[in-house]
């Protein structure tokens, strides 16, 4: 197993005495633009902050970077990482990185920073760190089984069933994003195919809507501002774009039923909008899916932080038990 790879028989014996002990954990989110670090113990974020990624230099740069980042927090047992892109965490690689990361498709990323840094590392999806984190301290903490899906450059989610996330047979269940929304539609530029959901419903597809409509080269929150303003050119815009969120939405909790769906990503941390979306899901869901409880993330960009810890402590914990 990698994780075996990154301990020393002493490590080991020293992790074996502390099993039942705080752990102080490396927590990374590895995004195309920054990339976010903080410790993380007894549920709690310490010495947050963030430096520009720059994947562009290579695997071996970055590598660099996280492994200095670590030398800012002395003392760490583990180190988790959030990836913007689809991992096997079994494994600990890269399994398809985006165009942002260049050489980083089969990368086994979490094995090759843990002989830097000597202790174990685990990697996953960052929209399932997210998940988890929302799972363990946000909106769904009390809720063993929900859906997470996150509006941004594209569409993330993740499946949560009994506290655990579902990976599905390669590990990428949950890509709502990719699912067809209008069958020979426009062409998604994060996949190539046609017609896809996150093509419509993404932040960046408003983006785009927009500037169709206006000419106007408007970001998320000055498109929000519009619309709470009441400009009629953007909320027309803005109302044809929440009917395609809900339509897809309304397919993912068909097909999946979930108690609660979260909702995540910088679009949806607007109250308005928010409640557009959540208004405009019951006219698109079939009677008895209604009940659905749609909540809106609670922990922002610290969602994959807290979920990227998380799964380095559990597989800490398991190796000083003894457990592979």
């Amino acid at each position: 197993n990698y994780g075996i790879l990154h301990l020393t028989t002493s490590i080991c014996r020293m992790a074996a005495g502390r099993k039942n002990k705080t752990m102080k954990i490396l927590a990374l989110d590895l995004g195309g633009s920054f990339l976010k670090y903080a410790a993380y113990e007894e549920g709690t974020l310490a010495g947050a902050g963030s430096v520009p990624t720059r994947a562009d230099r290579g695997p071996e740069a970055v590598l660099a970077t996280m492994a200095e980042l670590a030398g800012q927090f002395p003392g760490i047992e583990a180190a988790g990482i959030s990836f913007a892109s689809p991992c096997d965490p079994t494994a600990g690689t890269v399994t398809q990185a985006t165009d942002t990361f260049p050489g980083f498709t089969g990368l086994p990323l979490a094995e090759l920073l843990g002989r830097r840094l000597g202790v174990p590392v685990t990697i996953d999806n960052d929209v399932n760190c997210a998940a988890l984190g929302e799972g363990a301290f946000g909106a769904a903490k009390d809720c063993p089984d929900f859906l997470c899906l996150t509006y941004g450059t594209g569409i993330g989610g993740a499946i949560v069933l009994d506290g655990k996330l579902h990976y599905g047979g390669t590990f990428s269940a949950g890509e709502a994003g990719h699912m067809t929304l209008r069958a020979g539609g426009i062409r998604c530029p994060n996949c190539g195919r046609s017609g896809c959901y996150e093509a419509y419903a993404s932040t960046t597809a408003l983006v785009r809507r927009v500037y169709d409509a206006t000419h106007e080269t408007l970001d998320g929150q000055a498109i929000c501002r519009r619309y709470e303003a009441g400009d009629a050119g953007i909320a027309e815009v803005v109302e044809a774009w929440v009917t395609d969120v809900c339509i897809g939405l309304a397919s993912c909790i068909h097909l999946i039923d979930p108690p609660v769906v979260v909702l995540g990503g910088g679009i949806m941390e607007n109250a308005t909008i928010f409640g557009r979306v959540n208004a405009c899901l019951r006219h698109e869901l079939l009677p008895n899916y209604r009940m659905v409880d749609v909540r809106a993330a609670k922990l922002g960009n610290a969602a994959g932080l807290y979920g990227a810890a998380i799964q380095a402590e559990t597989r800490a914990k398991a190796l000083a038990a003894g457990r592979n």
